[in-house]
């Protein structure tokens, strides 16, 4: 069973494995949308909660009616790849979109502690590597650049103040 988006000779991944992928995104509706029951009921009056309550309930609604279709297609699969080689192929796949992400995580949490344009640096340099950037000084001019441009526009015309940390 081919997964069209793989390609014809992508080896079908594992069962288990699929059934995280698909099945992960719904049960977090699913839990998100407990913890939005269990904090609104009885907080807030009940005439101010007809529409979201409706709203969860239709989304719960389909989101049965979607866990029921993709259980029913997890049936008579015949994957080629375990659940530990499937998940390494996809983190190949989506190893640049993830670490996009984890840079512009970490990137969230140091900037109070670094500086705002040293942490700035620090993202700009790491985003430009994982996307395929390898020559130093364009690496380097760019980065320049654009904090350069930050600090006149930002700093000295409109007269921000960006996050200090123990650096700039």
């Amino acid at each position: 069973m081919q997964n069209d988006e793989e390609g014809e000779n992508a080896p079908t991944k594992s069962t288990a494995y699929v059934a995280v992928v698909r099945l992960s995104f719904i049960t977090a509706g699913f839990v998100l949308a407990g913890l939005y029951l269990e904090s609104t009921y009885g907080r807030i009056r009940l005439n101010n909660l007809y529409y979201p309550y409706f709203v969860i309930s239709m989304l719960l609604l389909f989101g049965v009616t979607v866990y029921i279709e993709e259980i029913y297609g997890l049936f008579g699969r015949s994957p080629d790849l375990d659940f530990t080689e499937s998940m390494k192929v996809t983190l190949e796949k989506w190893k640049r979109p993830i670490g996009l992400v984890l840079i512009g995580t970490v990137y969230l949490f140091i900037i109070d502690l670094v500086g705002f344009f040293s942490s700035s640096a620090l993202a700009m340099i790491a985003l430009m590597l994982v996307g395929g950037s390898r020559d130093a000084k364009q690496i380097v001019g760019v980065t320049l650049l654009v904090l350069a441009l930050v600090y006149l526009l930002f700093v000295r015309l409109m007269g921000l103040q960006p996050p200090e940390g123990m650096f700039i």
